[in-house]
């Protein structure tokens, strides 16, 4: 007889490949990245994002950019959104606060970033 819980155990390294897949899949339309450069270039389809969804992106693609290149924090400060996303700040903060109050981001002494326990399906969500 098999352990129920055997369908429950993963190793770690199988969890984070996983994880990385999904921000893969769900960056993919939107942005091409330069780790060594921190360029985050936008493509096309971000026309048909809302500010948030811009943002969120935004956000996403330098919290993979700093998982490549360590030597790049994953924090963002506001201005620094705004000057990437090209979005006013008066669309920006609000869209943060939003975006912190459903736990996808954590503010920090040097800015926003994606917080430690969000939820990618909260974040494809946010997405469709």
């Amino acid at each position: 007889m098999t352990d129920p819980f055997a369908k429950l155990i993963r190793p770690k390294a199988q969890f984070e490949l996983e994880t990385k897949q999904r921000l893969a899949d769900i960056l993919e339309p939107f942005v091409w990245l330069d780790p060594e450069n921190d360029l985050i270039a936008f493509t096309e389809k971000v026309k048909n994002l809302t500010s948030l969804q811009l943002i969120l992106i935004y956000i996403l693609a330098r919290k993979v950019i700093s998982l490549i290149n360590q030597e790049i924090t994953a924090s963002l400060s506001p201005s620094e959104i705004e000057s990437g996303t090209k979005l006013p700040g008066g669309t920006v903060r609000p869209k943060l606060g939003e975006l912190t109050k459903k736990n996808i981001i954590v503010r920090t002494e040097s800015g926003y970033e994606i917080a430690p326990t969000f939820l990618i399906s909260e974040v494809e969500k946010i997405l469709k």
